[in-house]
């Protein structure tokens, strides 16, 4: 491995064009899948001081708008893809992706987001157009061989980028969870937390297993705090063996708790040998590709430090960085997770959350009902002009002792009278 210098990966204008291709592709791809739907100006739901603006209500409100701008972004991706017009059509793809996920950040969280796009502005300096391209053929003026910085940028800003967003990550870990996130097993809690969209049980055995959770938490770790040395290995070899790791990671998510970060997954290709099995030159790290660097740096070190998280661009990357100090401690402070309450009259059922859902799962076993829980219970009541309301808990009682950690669901009912 290279010293941890600032240099970066030289790459021929040729091997951007390839690259190039598969950005595309991918960015097209992922565009396409979505199918937008319109929210209602009452219904926003903010999730970011960047989406809360009259144009962004007004796209995520309107269902032709938000079409019109995916079907742009679409364009400006294929565009990009075959290389005509492509700076153009690039800042036209970023731009048209930015603006859908600050429209769907008024119904969902786009944290899956936040790195890919980080990645994409900062990639907004390289000429993409330089290799295999309609650009090219039109107007030849660089050889397929020539290197530039600009052309290693678009290898090593993914790389950096999203190293960083793994340190911090890592960082976040050790300074809210402290060393207990390992020496606990922290992601038991964690994979048992998400079980029921996990694409397998796996997380559940080894929440089982707290030895093997205590392995698992460290190698997480690990990984993240020091990933971003990926950045300044050559060798074509290592740098796929890194990609690998991080693959790893990914399939983690997917296989554990059900987060499929295709987004993040796909820059993963930066370290694959774009221009062939031979180790990569290294190139100063210069001008544009030196600000864009140590601009990623500042905007990181700000959101760790503050833990200030502005989507789709900035985060601290805080998620599933708290532990428990016992699987009692666990099931306690995660009642709410393990409990659903539902009020069910004539009309329909309704499903009761937060402090009226604790009040009445604690008034079936015989306590007194609080303010919150009698306002739900008065708002049934007048909806169903009935006598009585049938509230019904389910609680999950957890087993950690056998091989894999199982849930067990079980139901009480109790009528409450109507005032």
């Amino acid at each position: 491995m290279s010293r941890l210098v600032p240099t970066l990966p030289g790459l021929t204008a040729g091997g951007l064009g390839r690259f190039r291709v598969y950005i595309g592709l991918m960015l097209l791809w992922l565009l396409a899948r979505e199918s937008p739907v319109a929210v209602p100006f009452e219904l926003h739901r903010s999730y970011s001081p960047l989406s809360d603006n009259v144009p962004i209500h007004w796209l995520a409100a309107s269902a032709a708008a938000w079409r019109g701008v995916q079907v742009a972004g679409m364009l400006a991706a294929l565009c990009f893809t075959v290389g005509w017009w492509t700076r153009t059509a690039y800042v036209a793809l970023v731009a048209a992706l930015l603006l859908t996920r600050l429209a769907w950040l008024h119904s969902s969280g786009q944290h899956d987001w936040v790195c890919p796009l980080a990645i994409l502005v900062s990639l907004l300096i390289v000429p993409w157009g330089d290799g295999f391209s309609v650009d090219q053929w039109r107007h030849p003026t660089v050889d397929p061989e020539a290197r530039d910085p600009r052309y290693g940028f678009a290898l090593f800003a993914p790389v950096f980028v999203m190293g960083l967003a793994f340190a911090a990550a890592a960082y976040a870990k050790l300074t809210i969870g402290g060393l207990a996130w390992v020496t606990t097993g922290a992601v038991r809690y964690h994979f048992v937390d998400d079980a029921e969209t996990a694409a397998t049980t796996w997380g559940l055995w080894i929440a089982a297993h707290p030895s093997v959770a205590v392995l698992v938490s460290a190698g997480a770790v690990a990984l993240e705090a020091t990933w971003i040395a990926t950045a300044w290995l050559r060798s074509a070899r290592l740098r796929l063996l890194a990609a690998a790791g991080a693959l790893s990671l990914f399939l983690g998510f997917y296989a554990f708790q059900g987060a499929l970060w295709v987004p993040w997954m796909m820059w993963l290709a930066a370290c694959l040998p774009w221009d062939g099995w031979r180790s990569l030159p290294s190139t100063p790290l210069r001008r544009a590709p030196a600000v864009m660097a140590g601009a990623a740096i500042a905007i990181q070190v700000v959101a760790s430090l503050t833990a200030i998280e502005i989507e789709p661009l900035m985060s601290p990357y805080q998620m599933y960085s708290g532990t428990y100090a016992s699987t009692q401690e666990f099931e306690t402070r995660r009642r709410r997770k393990l409990q659903r309450v539902e009020m069910k009259t004539e009309i329909g059922t309704i499903d009761v959350h937060g402090g009226a859902a604790d009040s009445l799962a604690d008034a079936i076993d015989g306590g007194p009902l609080n303010d919150d829980a009698r306002e739900a219970l008065d708002s049934a009541c007048a909806a169903a002009a009935a006598a009585t309301v049938d509230v019904r808990v389910a609680r999950a009682k957890i087993d950690w002792s056998g091989t894999h950690v199982t849930r067990t669901w079980t139901r009480t009912d109790r009528s409450f009278a109507c005032r």
